[in-house]
């Protein structure tokens, strides 16, 4: 789940610029439609369950001081799932937009948004 409306438009064309190539590996990526949301959270197998507002980058863990709670307990982890699918239900499915739609522009801007994404 990304953000929909975004409060940057630079660091939203480059999450939007990633999840191409995603879908087209078999993930489904949501855009959360009822605000902005910035948690990120992972539940994996019922058995752990990670909420929190770090990304996956050294600027996160290092300077930003963002934080992660990791939960193994099973009745947190039931509820931290409900939440999840509660926020599911405000959301629309990313799909993919065949390439023959997309100026060369769109194309240019997407690749340079890339190089420069490490740095937002």
């Amino acid at each position: 789940v990304v953000p929909g409306p975004s409060d940057n438009r630079l660091v939203h064309m480059a999450t939007m610029a990633y999840c191409e190539d995603l879908v087209q590996a078999g993930v489904r990526v949501y855009q959360y439609q009822k605000g902005f949301i910035h948690s990120k959270i992972l539940i994996a197998d019922q058995v752990l369950a990670a909420v929190g507002t770090a990304n996956f980058d050294r600027r996160s863990f290092f300077s930003n001081f963002e934080l992660t709670a990791v939960m193994f307990r099973e009745e947190t982890i039931a509820e931290v799932t409900a939440h999840f699918m509660a926020d599911l239900a405000h959301c629309t499915e990313v799909g993919l937009k065949p390439s023959y739609e997309k100026t060369w522009q769109q194309k240019a801007l997407k690749n340079v948004i890339r190089i420069i994404s490490p740095l937002l």
